[in-house]
């Protein structure tokens, strides 16, 4: 049976990998405050840097959180991928100047004790987890659960399990969908009317001003799939002025949000009502080609892999021992959803609502 973490990637597909991943504090205690959401914040950035990922978007709710990255392939070289020198400044900007001087220290010592092999042996552990989604996820939560655990003086797990992940595909309207499913959860569980009040989350962090340049980063990666592009690119890495891509996935944001009050087969969902809507449109531009998605929570958190169906029979071909015999195909509609041509991988049977 497919588990609910799907970490390969999909090499002969795309350069980079997209993974939606998820996780509960146990007990599904609601133990996130400001000060614990800001901390996990703090390590999600740590390690987004210490792993060469980037953040697409996330949101930090009261008891669990979520977080779209981008993972890279690992640079095809032969030997290490750092000097010392260039990895003391990876740590620095990473871990900070405290943990880059610890090594530092440590690595005279090796060195006057004649174990300078050992100092290889340390960068290649390091560089080892990088472009990993699997160490981020577990670097962020030990971190996050460390100082917790002394700020509380507990013991034991803090998480639920290890984590969920889903992979996303990086092209047509599935990343820019999820990066929305995301930042709307605070309009969706009536903490905010607006998703630009949540300070916790991509979206919020973005429109907070300066200090949201890394959350920007991320969302330009969603302004480029919905047609914003640079005026003058310098390259993959070039990006349109922030004022172009906060309009157009504010306009993708309300479009998506909008409120559901319920059927037979879906039910009542908090959004946002049509003339809020119809607002924001007036004042931002044209309506979202993106179609109303009535996509339910598990398919987001469960459904394994997220996309056009291409692309999910693409991976599944690629990883097919990993499945039943009298499976045939990798994507599979979602159930009681009205998703256009989208697809996930995991045909729900249970729990979808």
């Amino acid at each position: 049976m497919p588990t609910s973490r799907y970490r390969f990637r999909p090499a002969e597909l795309e350069s980079v990998a997209y993974y939606h991943v998820t996780s509960r504090v146990v007990d599904r205690r609601f133990i996130l405050e400001a000060a614990e959401r800001e901390e996990l914040i703090k390590q999600m950035r740590r390690y987004e840097a210490l792993g060469g990922l980037r953040v697409v978007t996330y949101c930090i709710m009261s008891n669990h959180f979520h977080i779209l990255v981008e993972v890279p392939p690992r640079p095809a070289v032969d030997g290490p991928l750092f000097t010392e020198g260039a990895w003391l400044r990876h740590i620095q900007r990473s871990l900070g100047m405290g943990k880059a001087d610890e090594f530092r220290r440590l690595f005279e010592m090796y060195r006057e004790n004649g174990c300078e092999a050992v100092i290889a042996e340390v960068m290649a552990s390091y560089e080892k987890r990088m472009f990993s989604v699997s160490c981020f996820m577990q670097n962020v939560k030990q971190a996050f659960s460390a100082w917790y655990n002394k700020r509380n003086g507990r013991q034991g797990t803090l998480w639920e399990e290890a984590f969920r992940s889903v992979l996303v595909e990086g092209a047509g309207p599935s990343l820019a969908t999820m990066a929305a499913y995301i930042d709307l959860n605070p309009v969706r569980a009536k903490l905010v009317e607006d998703p630009a009040d949540y300070l916790w989350s991509g979206y919020g962090e973005a429109m907070a001003g300066a200090l949201g340049a890394k959350a920007r980063a991320g969302l330009a990666i969603v302004g480029k799939i919905l047609g914003v592009e640079a005026a003058h690119s310098k390259g993959p890495e070039a990006s349109a002025p922030w004022e172009l891509v906060a309009a157009r996935y504010r306009l993708w944001l309300f479009g998506e949000g909008q409120e559901v009050h319920g059927s037979d087969v879906s039910p009542a969902r908090a959004g946002f009502r049509l003339e809020e809507i119809e607002k924001v449109h007036a004042e931002g531009g044209k309506l979202s080609q993106g179609q109303m998605l009535r996509l339910k929570v598990n398919y987001f958190t469960r459904g394994g892999i997220f996309g056009s169906a291409g692309f999910i029979n693409a991976v599944f071909e690629s990883v097919r021992d990993r499945f039943g015999k009298h499976r045939k195909t990798g994507a599979r509609k979602l159930k009681g959803v009205d998703a256009g041509e989208l697809r996930v991988l995991r045909d729900l049977q249970r729990g979808v609502g």
